[in-house]
């Protein structure tokens, strides 16, 4: 992800506003952030020393992104945690699902595996994905 770095206040730091800054993971860590805030002051100009309210903003926005991008990684695995109760509660039911070549299909579930954040059912005559279920009833 390729993005424009802010005129203010990286300005200060000799940037110039139509710098493109690229992150492989395009995130920028805690470190990366004090990195950028120690090359503002480092940088700086002593007779203009830029707004200390700047900083305490940039440092609020900073604990915002960190938190909303850890409340969705909470979120992602209370998910994946909901996936895997429903497929332990399908054990022992018939399922109706989409087969590989896109016709239904039905059999009982015998046990549930998760991988790669992929809930897998294992029926007797092959494995199902849990998000190609269609339907459940009662009893094998």
């Amino acid at each position: 992800m390729t993005t424009t770095a802010p005129a203010t206040p990286l300005a200060a730091t000799g940037v110039a506003p139509t710098t493109s800054v690229t992150n492989a993971d395009a995130s920028l860590g805690q470190n990366d952030f004090l990195k950028l805030l120690v090359a503002q002051l480092k940088y700086q100009d002593p007779m203009q020393p830029a707004d200390s309210s700047q900083f305490m903003g940039e440092m609020a926005q900073f604990s915002t992104v960190q938190g909303v991008t850890s409340m969705g990684s909470t979120l992602a695995a209370m998910s994946h945690s909901t996936d895997v109760s429903q497929g332990i509660a399908m054990i022992g039911k018939t399922i109706s699902y989409t087969a590989q070549d896109g016709t239904s299909a039905s059999g009982v579930v015998g046990s549930v595996s998760s991988a790669d954040n992929t809930v897998t059912l294992h029926l007797p005559d092959g494995d199902v994905a849990l998000t190609d279920v269609l339907g459940v009833s009662p009893g094998g």
